[in-house]
């Protein structure tokens, strides 16, 4: 499937455009209404470095989109490969290749994926997971707190019920994906023979 030359910028400059609105449009207040479900001050100064945040990366992004020709031609020139020029790096053999390594791998980490938990995971599931969506994104009381997996196994478990494998579930899917992008990158960087040599231990390994 091939995209217009300019559908990257359109892109980028699309997602600026929204990260700046929602900067601009939602208050403070209502970033906490939001995650906490009620106008509270326990954020802090969350809300404000939040916001922050979005407008900077909105301006960034719009920033890129704007100049994404220019960069994609001055990579081009460089001899690296422009980001409209990747998808020969797909050719139409190694997506079934890496298909079959995911559903070897997705089997084999579901094996045993709902046996009894490990000591941090327990520690995961009581302190993190069971609280709702709002108090886990707002709250950070220890090093154990990994908050995009902690809000990840909410959402498992609201769909599929509290269970040890849909705690996994997260760990799960990524490492699956792992095997896509230790491919994509040893091919990138050494070839494509190392490339399938590592993603076939990646899909095994322990």
């Amino acid at each position: 499937m091939t995209y217009p030359k300019n559908f990257t910028s359109l892109l980028l400059l699309v997602i600026g455009i929204v990260l700046i609105v929602f900067a601009i449009a939602i208050s403070n207040a209502g970033y906490s209404q939001m995650l906490l479900g009620e106008n509270s001050k326990d954020l802090s100064w969350g809300p404000t470095l939040f916001r922050g945040l979005l407008l900077f990366h909105g301006g960034l992004l719009i920033a890129l989109g704007l100049f994404w020709k220019k960069f994609s031609r001055n990579k081009s020139k460089n001899g690296h490969l422009s980001v409209e020029n990747n998808s020969s790096l797909l050719t139409p053999k190694f997506p079934v290749f890496l298909i079959g390594l995911s559903v070897i791998a997705f089997i084999l980490r579901l094996i045993n994926s709902n046996s009894d938990l490990w000591v941090d995971e327990v520690f995961t599931l009581v302190d993190f997971v069971r609280h709702p969506m709002g108090q886990i994104l707002t709250s950070f009381p220890s090093q154990n707190q990994h908050m995009f997996y902690s809000a990840l196994a909410r959402i498992s478990f609201d769909i599929f019920g509290e269970s040890a494998w849909a705690l996994r579930l997260p760990s799960i899917l990524f490492g699956v994906g792992s095997i896509w992008a230790i491919f994509f990158l040893g091919k990138k960087i050494l070839g494509p023979r190392e490339a399938i040599l590592a993603s076939v231990l990646m899909t095994v390994s322990y």
